[in-house]
């Protein structure tokens, strides 16, 4: 783990661990309904913030580390969309989050992984042939 005056205000899910102190100091809450804004640094399409990964430095989405502050858990094997389509929004509310699934070619090698609306639709080892536009 880092260096750190207060090691406190570091968290560890899974394989991450993260100084909870400065994610919070990026987010600016306003009314729980309304989008909160991340004043940290940003990708062309989302926001990042450094985290360790096995203890090794490495930028993520900064709302996957909220999710893992906020609940305690794992985020590895989800994928958080967002309710209000505001890709830098960072209001937990609006978190929807969706389980990730493995995507294989026709040969059974590992294609990567791909989000699944529905957990039951069976494409845990499906093919390319089997997975319809509208499923991934």
């Amino acid at each position: 783990m880092p260096k750190s005056t207060n090691d406190d205000d570091y968290k560890t899910a899974g394989e991450w661990q993260w100084n909870s102190k400065i994610l919070w100091s990026k987010i600016v809450q306003t009314d729980k309904d309304k989008c909160w804004a991340w004043l940290g640094a940003s990708g062309p399409n989302t926001n990042l913030f450094g985290a360790r990964r096995n203890g090794k430095a490495q930028m993520t989405q900064a709302r996957r580390m909220l999710y893992s502050d906020i609940t305690g858990e794992d985020c590895q094997d989800i994928q958080i969309k967002m309710k209000c389509k505001n890709a830098y929004c960072m209001n937990f509310e609006h978190f929807e989050t969706l389980p990730n699934q493995r995507i294989y070619y026709t040969d059974g090698t590992l294609r990567g992984t791909r989000q699944v609306e529905d957990k039951q639709a069976g494409l845990k080892r499906a093919t390319l042939r089997e997975v319809k536009w509208w499923q991934v």
